[in-house]
């Protein structure tokens, strides 16, 4: 069970999810004084992280404007 770390107002609470074996998709639900609040369109979804090897070029201007390439793995689509 995951406990709420923050409760910021009756609309909005912060709190931490627990760990999983393996990325995937769940859908979850909060549980307060005895009531089950859930929305089964609501999904939270455990990723793997992305592998970063490379990126070019490693220098630019200091007035921005670079197209920097990024090079890696389990990039997001």
């Amino acid at each position: 069970m995951t406990e709420f770390n923050n409760r910021i107002s009756p609309y909005f609470i912060n709190f931490t999810v627990p760990a999983v074996s393996s990325p995937r998709a769940v859908q979850f639900y909060i549980e307060y004084e005895d009531i089950i609040y859930t929305n089964e369109t609501i999904v939270y979804y455990y990723k793997s992280y992305s592998a970063l090897t490379s990126f070019y070029p490693r220098t630019g201007p200091s007035n921005g404007g670079t197209l920097v390439s990024v090079i890696g793995a389990d990039f997001d689509d």
